[in-house]
C-alpha cells in the first residue's frame, strides 16, 4: 500500500528569523519569536474585540444619556444641544473612532458627571491604588 505523505515545510532565512512555508504557501514563525508574535497580535485582537463588545454594551442602553442627565424638565433644545456636545448626534461608527481614538491617544475626554478631564480622574485613582498596592 502506497502512502502519500504531505509535503515538508521549506524553510528560509530572513533578517535572523527562521520562517517556514507550509505546503499551502502561507508562512509561519517558529520558536520563541513566533510565540511572541503570534501572543501580540492575538492581544491585538483581543483587544480590538472587546472595544467593540464594551461600545456596543454602552449603545445598547435602553435610556437616552441626555435625558438621563437632564432630567425630566429638559426642553427639545437642550437635549438637541447637549447630544451636539456629547456626539451623540454623529453615527454610531463615528462615535466608536471617536471612543477609540481617545483610548489610544490616552486621552478619554471630559467626565459627564463633573466636569473634568477623565484622565487625571484615573490617574489619581491608579496612584491610590499603587499606594494600597505597596503597603
Amino acid at each position: 500500500m502506497a502512502t502519500t505523505s504531505a509535503p515538508s515545510p521549506s524553510s528560509e532565512e530572513a533578517g535572523g528569523l527562521k520562517r517556514l512555508r507550509h505546503a499551502s504557501g502561507r508562512l509561519f514563525f517558529q520558536g520563541i519569536t513566533g510565540f511572541v508574535i503570534r501572543r501580540v497580535l492575538l492581544g491585538a485582537l483581543t483587544l480590538a474585540l472587546v472595544s467593540v463588545i464594551i461600545f456596543a454594551a454602552t449603545q445598547a442602553l435602553p435610556s437616552d444619556p441626555a435625558k438621563a442627565l437632564l432630567g425630566r424638565t429638559a426642553t427639545p433644545d437642550s437635549l438637541k444641544a447637549l447630544r451636539e456636545q456629547l456626539h451623540l448626534d454623529r453615527p454610531v461608527i463615528d462615535q466608536y473612532g471617536s471612543w477609540v481614538k481617545g483610548m489610544v491617544t490616552l486621552n478619554p475626554g471630559t467626565s459627564i458627571a463633573s466636569g473634568e478631564p477623565v484622565r487625571p480622574l484615573c490617574s489619581s485613582s491608579a496612584t491610590g491604588a499603587a499606594k494600597l498596592d505597596s503597603s
